[in-house]
């Protein structure tokens, strides 16, 4: 199997650009949307139906339009059946994937189920933030109003929390199944891209 690293993340952290910019700097292939498309195409579905399921119904009542909706936690609040064939389906996929290819995986539960299944080759990453910096951030680099700030952050918040729990019997910030825990108040961007990459790079044995 190849190398994975699973990045977990609290919304208004920067988390899944952060994944974006360390798969494109190592190389491994990146897991988020691509999970989703091609778990539509799997199940015979309309990709914005399954987006419906995959992100959280309450979510896109709230905050429809938002194109932040998708940042959003597996599974709805919908029908439970589908519920548990699309989280069939994306395990599928994310094993699919590290069966063939080095991974950044964002979300999904990912760091549970390969810690699961035994897996060796994996960096366990969770990024974090006391409430105030989340919400500037949604402010000045998600471009959110100050009301929209505050309702993404809890009703995600609220979204990923349940979802974890679900799956895992944790608190959505235990650090059980992280290697790593980064508070983002405390260091910049580029700075935290930097950590996970020289750890992921010595975790890995990389050139």
């Amino acid at each position: 199997m190849g190398n994975v690293i699973t990045l977990s993340r609290q919304f208004g952290t920067l988390g899944r650009p952060l994944a974006k910019e360390l798969a494109d700097r190592l190389g491994f292939k990146f897991l988020d949307p691509e999970i989703i498309e091609r778990a539509a195409e799997k199940m015979g579905m309309d990709v914005e139906e399954l987006r419906a399921y995959d992100n959280q119904m309450v979510i896109k009542n709230h905050l429809d339009g938002s194109k932040y909706i998708a940042m959003a936690s597996p599974l709805g609040f919908g029908d439970t059946a589908k519920q548990a064939k699309l989280y069939k389906v994306e395990t599928e996929i994310i094993m699919e994937e590290a069966e063939k290819n080095d991974c950044v995986i964002v979300g999904r539960a990912a760091d549970y189920l390969f810690s699961k299944m035994g897996k060796e080759d994996i960096f366990r990453v969770h990024v974090t933030a006391p409430y105030e910096h989340r919400y500037e951030q949604c402010i000045t680099a998600l471009n959110l109003t100050r009301v929209e700030a505050a309702e993404h952050i809890k009703i995600i918040d609220k979204a990923r929390a349940k979802f974890y729990k679900s799956i895992t019997g944790e608190d959505f910030n235990s650090p059980k199944y992280r290697d790593l825990i980064l508070n983002m108040e405390y260091i910049d961007f580029e700075d935290a891209v930097d950590v996970v990459e020289i750890l992921a790079q010595k975790r890995f044995s990389l050139s």
